[in-house]
């Protein structure tokens, strides 16, 4: 997956299957949909504030839409072995950490938990924040030289 190491159901289905891929493409000039259904979903319950504000920051122009379908069909063949990963990382004696937002809606925890399970000594930084702003934060952390 572009930003996990486990594929979403949403990254899934856009990038393998014909009909989800097909309305992607529409919502990339035709995105009234998509925002009504965002709003429906808060609406009921079944999708919180914050990941609705993500999602229409996220695409709310043609220019980043269609960022986000080519990142996603470009990076769709890459589907790392958790397996192997692992095994590999545990022979070299590969340390891990792994940065993750306390308040990150997208990717939270449980995209890293099938690796993190199997890497004993690997490190899990949890700083506060949301999806958007992880990369910044985390370099800060590097810098500052925090262990």
């Amino acid at each position: 997956a572009p930003d996990g190491i486990s594929a979403s159901y949403w990254y899934s289905a856009v990038t393998r299957y014909a009909i989800p891929n097909a309305c992607f493409r529409f919502t990339i000039h035709h995105p009234m949909l998509f925002f009504q259904l965002l709003h429906l979903l808060q609406t009921l319950g079944m999708m919180d504030m914050g990941t609705r504000k993500f999602l229409v920051r996220q695409m709310d122009s043609v220019h980043k839409r269609q960022k986000v379908y080519d990142v996603w069909m470009n990076y769709k063949s890459i589907r790392p072995s958790v397996a192997l990963v692992a095994s590999h990382a545990l022979a070299a004696m590969t340390p891990f950490t792994f940065f993750v937002g306390s308040k990150d809606r997208i990717l939270g925890r449980k995209m890293i938990d099938p690796l993190l399970s199997k890497l004993p000594h690997a490190k899990v930084v949890e700083l506060d924040g949301d999806h958007v702003g992880l990369v910044e934060k985390t370099a800060q952390w590097l810098v500052a030289g925090r262990d």
